[in-house]
């Protein structure tokens, strides 16, 4: 069965990190990780030897998969961290509300694998949109024609603009404000789905975008 999942976030704030905060933060995260099971810690860095992406877009996949592998400990340790640091999260919306719910109660899922034609796929999209004014999900049938194609067995695609950060992209993706369907969400949360691919880089309007790419595969182990 072939189905697809779309969805688009448009994220507007100021840095929430300076750089010193930012250093800070990331080794406060580090420091909290030293006390999970390190198996799974290892298990979630499934893009570090990745050489197509940068260090931003491996963070992205790592912090992926800690919430998918342990959605309680995620919503108790690196939630709180993160909203320590960022003035922006709103504790009383029902949509982070939601998403804390979600994750205390998530079985545990296989963490994302990087596959190189969803790489391409994101950046191609990336580029394409670069320089316009109109964030869409235009082309979204032939990207996932292609992932068909190459034996892919559901396909889906998130984009979310505006955000450099990468624990803030997907946080505002995993709380998904806004959205009723909560479509970015089960694409991170998902799982049938065994494989991603990214692309982060600038675009002109929103400073930043990223592409998530999402794909079951059927060689998957997963």
């Amino acid at each position: 069965m072939k189905f697809k999942l779309l969805g688009m976030f448009l994220f507007f704030q100021v840095s929430v990190f300076s750089q010193i905060e930012s250093a800070e933060f990331y080794e406060k995260i580090d420091s909290l990780l030293v006390y999970w099971p390190q198996e799974k810690v290892t298990k979630c860095n499934t893009a570090i030897d990745n050489d197509e992406l940068s260090d931003t877009e491996k963070r992205m996949v790592f912090y992926i998969n800690l919430a998918r592998m342990d959605g309680k400990r995620f919503a108790k340790e690196i939630i709180p961290l993160y909203v320590h640091y960022n003035p922006y999260v709103n504790l009383e919306s029902e949509y982070f509300r939601s998403l804390l719910r979600e994750l205390v109660l998530l079985e545990e899922l296989p963490p994302f694998l990087v596959h190189p034609l969803l790489n391409r796929l994101a950046k191609e999209k990336a580029i394409s949109l670069k320089n316009e004014t109109h964030i869409s999900h235009s082309g979204s049938d032939e990207r996932f024609d292609k992932i068909f194609k190459a034996g892919g067995l559901a396909a889906g695609e998130n984009i979310q603009a505006g955000d450099e950060d990468p624990l803030n992209v997907v946080m505002s993706l995993l709380v998904d404000e806004g959205v009723s369907d909560y479509g970015h969400r089960r694409n991170l949360l998902d799982s049938y789905f065994s494989h991603i691919g990214l692309s982060h880089g600038s675009q002109r309007i929103y400073d930043y975008i990223t592409i998530m790419e999402f794909a079951k595969f059927p060689d998957s182990d997963q």
